[in-house]
């Protein structure tokens, strides 16, 4: 099950997208021989597709956690309860 760590994974991904604006307006100044008006689309294309999956990768941990209650208060109430169960039950069998 996806947690708050993923969703928090999956935004830092999708901040990503300016580092990778720089590098590419970089490259693209930096070159000896000039990129075609093609090239740069097809980058730019590619870099906007990437961007949208990292979104929608993005809105689907979110709704996932949404439909198994992770942003209620009883969910985390829960969790820290099966968490201390079972490292109490760790020790009771040693």
């Amino acid at each position: 099950m996806k947690d708050r760590f993923d969703l928090e994974e999956s935004l830092m991904k999708v901040e990503q997208i300016s580092e990778d604006l720089n590098l590419i307006a970089k490259m693209f100044c930096d070159r000896v021989v000039k990129v075609t008006e093609d090239e740069m689309f097809n980058v730019l294309i590619g870099m906007s597709e990437l961007h949208k999956y990292r979104c929608e990768e993005v809105f689907s941990i979110f709704e996932n956690m949404i439909s198994t209650g992770q942003f209620t208060n009883d969910w985390y109430t829960k969790r820290k309860y099966q968490v201390k169960t079972s490292s109490e039950q760790g020790e009771s069998d040693e």
